[in-house]
């Protein structure tokens, strides 16, 4: 049997309107206090003391507005709102009037004492009550009294019981606020931690790229300055532009990373080992003959730790470029010794600095990015004169979990690449 999609649905009464309609009643209460509690009182009053006025009976109405008044403050003040309905309802008893309506005001002040002040508050608020229940059944019920007492005392202790439980899911629900506002804390420190160090690596990427490539354009556009041949000068100008190109995609495939959208086409991968041999024609296109030795057995290096080689091999021969006179050869040592790899960047000139330095200068942000790098992978940094002059920066990074070389080649085989002659330096 099929429904006819035309047909109207009926809708059920789980539709959220009953829901929507207490929450709104909530709230209204929530925010006016005072004008809910007053309206409560009335409301009540009125309820209970429909009978008393229909008799006349002043009396009545006197203990009820008695017992009534202290609830407009009951949520300011419990205690002393169940003090003073309880006064009124022990001048109640020893005057000689029979329970009334106004009494319920009694079972009010209970739970809100209950409700506010916790546990032994209530449980101390009920015990005096049933006192007081004792007390008003042997007066005033007769031979019934058994009745009454059992019927009088479960109701005070449900109301007090309601209270406390009240109170406890206000407490656990302030807790689980409180908890959620801690964790919300945690999570904004952990974020900001994320973004400082997010920034300082956007920062040592750029000065990397940045630096390399605007020393490599200087040398450059200083030597086709100086050449008196055209062609040699419009090929050292034809690698500058490309150097800035490469530079240039470079920093947007850095900065791309701060964008909420990034494209596709700008995830390049960050450069490993496959990327030396194009820096080092970078780099030969200064001048500066450029060679690069690999020594032990290699084994595979996480996109990581290739990265920080090929950052650590940049800086040491920007470096060259950027500082050392009389340089025309340089030299690029990776040492493998599992888990260890060691890398050694040399040169053949005099630097600028007027003294040996086994530590970078203050102003040394390239020798100091290399530390960090090394650092990262618990590893060491070391700038200082070579033992055959020049300058020479070492370090080496500890990769531990990294995966076993293959055991067909021994330690200390040796793969030796040197750079193509180019010529007398820069």
């Amino acid at each position: 049997m099929h429904s006819d999609p035309t047909l109207p649905v009926p809708r059920g009464r789980s539709d959220g309107a009953l829901p929507a309609l207490l929450d709104a009643i909530a709230g209204w209460v929530s925010r006016h206090r005072l004008a809910s509690d007053v309206s409560l009182v009335g409301f009540l009053a009125v309820l209970t003391s429909w009978d008393a006025v229909h008799r006349g009976s002043w009396a009545v109405l006197a203990f009820q507005a008695a017992l009534w008044l202290p609830l407009i403050f009951r949520r300011n003040a419990p205690v002393a709102a169940f003090v003073l309905v309880g006064l009124v309802a022990a001048l109640q008893w020893a005057v000689g009037v029979p329970p009334v309506g106004g009494d319920i005001a009694v079972l009010v002040v209970l739970y809100t004492v209950a409700a506010h002040r916790g546990r032994p508050v209530g449980v101390a608020a009920a015990l005096a009550v049933q006192v007081g229940v004792v007390v008003a059944v042997a007066r005033f019920a007769g031979a019934g009294w058994p009745r009454f007492l059992l019927l009088l005392t479960i109701v005070l202790w449900a109301a007090a019981l309601l209270g406390i439980t009240q109170q406890a899911r206000r407490s656990h629900l302030a807790a689980l606020v409180d908890r959620a506002a801690r964790l919300e804390r945690a999570a904004e420190g952990q974020t900001a931690l994320a973004t400082a160090a997010e920034r300082t690596r956007i920062a040592r990427e750029m000065h990397d790229i940045v630096a390399h490539s605007l020393s490599v354009m200087v040398a450059l556009a200083d030597g086709a300055a100086l050449t008196q041949q055209p062609e040699q000068a419009r090929a050292a100008m034809a690698q500058v532009a490309r150097t800035g190109r490469d530079a240039l995609a470079d920093t947007r495939r850095v900065l791309g990373i701060l964008r909420t959208d990034p494209d596709p086409a700008d995830r390049a991968p960050l450069p490993g080992l496959d990327s030396l041999e194009a820096l080092l024609i970078t780099v030969r296109a200064t001048g500066l003959r450029t060679s690069l030795l690999v020594t032990g057995t290699v084994f595979a290096l996480p996109a990581a730790a290739q990265t920080a080689v090929y950052r650590i091999v940049q800086e040491g021969l920007t470096n060259i470029v950027k500082h050392a006179d009389q340089a025309d050869r340089a030299t690029v040592t990776l040492t493998y010794r599992h888990p260890q790899i060691g890398i050694d960047v040399t040169d053949n000139g005099v630097h600028r600095w007027t003294a040996p330095r086994t530590r970078p200068a203050p102003d040394a942000h390239g020798l100091l990015g290399i530390t960090e790098r090394a650092a990262l992978f618990g590893g060491t940094a070391r700038a200082g004169w070579g033992t055959n002059g020049g300058w020479r920066i070492t370090a080496a990074l500890q990769l531990t979990g990294a995966a076993e070389p293959p055991t067909g080649r021994a330690n200390g085989d040796a793969a030796h690449r040197p750079a193509p002659d180019l010529g007398d330096g820069r």
